[in-house]
């Protein structure tokens, strides 16, 4: 899977049904998007910010993120991480 790639919105979903507290899920999911370990496509460049998807709106039980650049807004299920190769010795 993680060769392969997966998309943020699958990760959030297998970590929403684990046992741990909904803002730790998104907080490795966010952590999984910026530790340069995995390769994005498409390639999220320039200036981004991500937005939370609340469930209801207005609570603090977040279900998704969406990221936003200056080319509009890139819902999680349209990104795919893979992981990179590993460099060389």
């Amino acid at each position: 899977m993680l060769i392969e790639g997966f998309t943020p919105a699958e990760l959030i979903e297998s970590l929403l049904r684990s046992p741990i507290k909904n803002r730790e899920t998104i907080r490795l999911a966010i952590h999984a998007l910026g530790c340069g370990d995995f390769l994005t496509e498409p390639q999220i460049g320039g200036p981004s910010h991500i937005s939370y998807i609340f469930d209801p709106p207005r609570s603090l039980h977040v279900i998704d993120i969406a990221i936003n650049t200056t080319g509009g807004i890139i819902p999680s299920a349209d990104i795919r991480l893979r992981l990179r190769d590993p460099e060389p010795n």
